[in-house]
């Protein structure tokens, strides 16, 4: 489905599951890749629509349903923002701000510096769970990964493949239709060791040492997101006068979630 944002001209492109008269799915004519019921675990992690920071810039904003305008009497979520060519900033670089009066949406009152905003979000959320992580009693570690032989095969199945390819044993057509096979069963595998560790360290009550969960190996900025919601509730931008310099985190006020 896509819509229309009056404030920057941009078509939003939001995920939508069309059903027929009975509130059925509505099957496309072509070999699905997944079931209806992957479909649907999929959109419980990046959401269905664009509210909540469930559009297209759930992939490439951290803090999207996260930022509200502190603005008196506003309150609404800030939107990314790319940032002018003329202003002569890094390529990609991007504001969040509040929608601006004529949208309908929010004050137009509010901006922040997008990486800055992001990385002081990421201290935030790890401070919080080390904070927690202090406060808890650690438990033994958990036991390994039941599945950890099958990766490891996987990924030495990898290895011979790009051998044989190496030394001409194999086409180059069958070595890319094994690759792609090797590396999705690989990735496949690794959401679920990632999965089951998180699954593991919960239940156990082992506390996550985030600092190295949020760098670690093949983290989805969707995850990311995830741990921003479990931590943060919002966080509220305050506004400055024209011509003030405020430091950045003395300008957002954390509004922590509760467990």
């Amino acid at each position: 489905m896509i819509d229309f944002d009056p404030e920057s001209g941009r078509e939003i492109r939001c995920l939508a599951t069309a059903r027929n008269d009975q509130g059925e799915p509505v099957k496309g004519r072509w070999t699905p890749i997944l079931e209806v019921a992957e479909w649907e675990a999929i959109q419980e992690i990046i959401g269905d629509g664009p509210m909540r920071g469930g559009s297209h810039n759930t992939r490439v904003y951290l803090a999207s349903g996260t930022l509200r305008c502190g603005k008196e009497d506003c309150g609404s979520l800030l939107r990314a923002m790319k940032s002018a060519p003329s202003r002569g900033k890094p390529e990609g670089y991007f504001y969040y701000v509040c929608p601006a009066k004529t949208t309908g949406r929010g004050c137009g009152g509010v901006k922040l510096p997008g990486p800055e905003t992001d990385e002081l979000i990421r201290k935030l959320v790890i401070a919080k769970y080390e904070e927690e992580a202090s406060q808890r009693q650690t438990v033994k570690a958990p036991a390994e990964w039941p599945k950890e032989a099958e990766l490891s095969l996987v990924r030495e199945d990898l290895s011979d493949l790009k051998v044989a390819r190496r030394e001409r044993k194999i086409s180059a057509e069958r070595y890319y239709s094994d690759l792609a096979e090797y590396e999705a069963e690989e990735q496949r595998l690794k959401r679920e060791r990632n999965a089951w560790q998180r699954k593991t360290l919960a239940d156990q009550g082992e506390p996550v040492d985030m600092a190295e969960e949020w760098d670690r190996d093949g983290i989805t900025l969707a995850e990311r997101r995830s741990y921003v919601a479990r931590t943060l509730r919002a966080l509220v931008a305050l506004p400055v006068g024209s011509g003030r310099r405020v430091p950045l985190r003395d300008r957002l006020v954390p509004v922590w979630a509760e467990h």
